[in-house]
Parts: C-alpha cells; sequence; structure tokens
C-alpha cells in the first residue's frame, strides 16, 4: 500500500501537473493496491523456516553424490533424511558413506519435507 501511494505520488510530481493527476494516478492505484491486499494477503510474503529441533541428531551418511553436493543420511529409526553441501558445517568433500555425522532437523518449505542443517562431522 504504501508503494503504491509513494509511485502516485512520484508520478504526480513527476509530471508537474499537480491536482489534474490526482483522480486519474492517485486513486486508482490506490484502490489497486488495496485490492491486491485483500484477495493476495500472504502472497508475496516470505516464508520463514520452519521450527527446528533444539538438540542435534545423530545419524550415520547412507549415499553421497559429490558431483551434484547433495546426501542422504540415516536416521537411528531407519529413516533417511537429505541434506545439501551448503549445509555441512566444514568441507562436504571430506565426507564419506558410512560416517558418523550429527545434525539438526528443519523443514524445507518448498518440498515439505525434514532436511538436515548444521551437519557435522563426529
Amino acid at each position: 500500500m504504501v508503494a503504491g501511494v509513494l509511485l502516485a505520488f512520484s508520478s504526480i510530481i513527476s509530471f508537474g501537473a499537480g491536482p489534474f493527476f490526482l483522480p486519474f494516478v492517485f486513486l486508482p492505484t490506490l484502490v489497486t493496491t488495496a485490492i491486491a491486499l485483500v484477495y493476495f494477503p500472504t502472497r508475496h510474503r516470505v516464508q520463514h523456516a520452519s521450527k527446528r529441533e533444539s538438540e542435534m541428531a545423530e545419524g550415520t551418511i547412507k549415499k553421497l553424490v559429490s558431483d551434484r553436493g547433495f546426501g542422504f543420511i540415516s536416521q537411528a529409526d531407519g529413516t533417511e533424511i537429505f541434506f545439501h553441501r551448503s549445509k555441512v558445517v566444514g568441507s562436504f568433500d571430506t565426507l564419506s558413506e558410512g560416517q558418523k555425522v550429527s545434525y539438526e532437523k528443519a523443514m524445507d518449505p518448498r518440498r515439505n519435507k525434514e532436511s538436515a542443517e548444521q551437519v557435522t562431522p563426529l
């Protein structure tokens, strides 16, 4: 809404037409912005990372895909959890399959699945 108001005022000032442009630029921009906020209230809001567990979980690296930069950790309950090279503490290249690691679980908002963060070799 603020952006719409600023856009309208900048149009008025840049054309130098004063009150003539008020009904033609300012009001339609204001109405359009208000409608967008009502019908699309959460469309462009940033989604924050979901709840994280405070304790570190431990597991074993089951599969590493070094050329693509990701891998899977076998958890204590037998399920697997995905991790990306950007979430590894230290160097991704030093990891190997079968190595014990600790990690934090987090929810990936794009895939709606759990993924591992702060992956640290033990």
